[in-house]
């Protein structure tokens, strides 16, 4: 098992996306940033004192700085909370690991990448390295509920090729449109890469088990009260929303 990386990381920037996103430049101090693999995530000790996860939205031309995006939650426990009103610039944080519950990129295999509203971040930094490889071989939906609800525009753009936005659907027609886009893929060429909602995750993984997609080939991340679940099994409910998943293996985190 791989040692857990520690390190110190200074607050460089700080970058507002939209009212309730905010993105920080993290330099590390005394060390070279670590190697990263598309759809990392990093967790650190918020100013809070609470240890949270955050998706790393790096490019591959990105190395010497780590970029996260944090979310305020509304209901806040403190960790997002603190990020956005006290890691001012200047201020160190402790990066206590940097870890990819992603399964690796199969170049022979068409990606289609799947997000929701913060889920951009870790398939965007995955959609970044594709782009970098001139693998044309991949498609990019991001779900938002409007444009001023949609952070990372600037690098958004650098993939624009590859991307479709839908904005603005209600549950039903964005149900519909997630069906759509897993039947038009061939199932045993395509690999699927989820990020968002649990509702939106549950959609995707019935949708893709349906059309034939194996479960492997389902990649997804999921953040909700702790819990960082990596892959599908063949179950999800959501309700009161709260998302329940059975799942074959799943690594404990928390993302507010």
């Amino acid at each position: 098992m791989t040692e857990p990386l520690e390190m110190s990381c200074l607050v460089q920037a700080r970058l507002v996306e939209t009212q309730d996103v905010t993105s920080f430049q993290l330099l590390p101090i005394g060390v070279d940033v670590p190697a990263l693999s598309p759809g990392a995530h990093l967790r650190l000790m918020t100013p809070a004192g609470i240890e949270r996860a955050y998706s790393i939205l790096n490019s591959p031309q990105e190395t010497d700085s780590l970029w996260v995006s944090v979310k305020r939650e509304p209901r806040s426990r403190g960790g997002s909370a603190s990020m956005h009103d006290l890691a001012v610039e200047g201020t160190v944080l402790s990066v206590t690991d940097v870890a990819n519950n992603f399964p690796s990129l199969r170049s022979e295999r068409k990606a289609v990448l799947i997000a929701g509203g913060i889920g951009a971040a870790p398939i965007l930094a995955i959609a970044q390295a594709l782009s970098s490889q001139a693998i044309s071989a991949f498609e990019m939906h991001y779900f938002a509920r409007s444009q001023a609800h949609s952070p990372f525009s600037k690098r958004l753009r650098t993939v624009d090729a590859y991307l479709c936005h839908h904005l603005g659907l209600n549950i039903k027609q964005s149900k519909d449109r997630l069906k759509e886009i897993i039947s038009s893929t061939a199932p045993n060429e395509t690999d699927i890469y989820v990020c968002g909602p649990g509702a939106m995750i549950a959609t995707v993984a019935r949708a893709a088990l349906l059309h034939g997609i194996s479960d492997e080939a389902i990649r997804f991340e999921y953040f909700d009260d702790g819990d960082l679940v990596n892959r599908w099994s063949d179950a999800a409910q959501h309700s009161s929303g709260h998302q329940t998943l059975a799942m074959r293996r799943h690594a404990k985190t928390s993302k507010d």
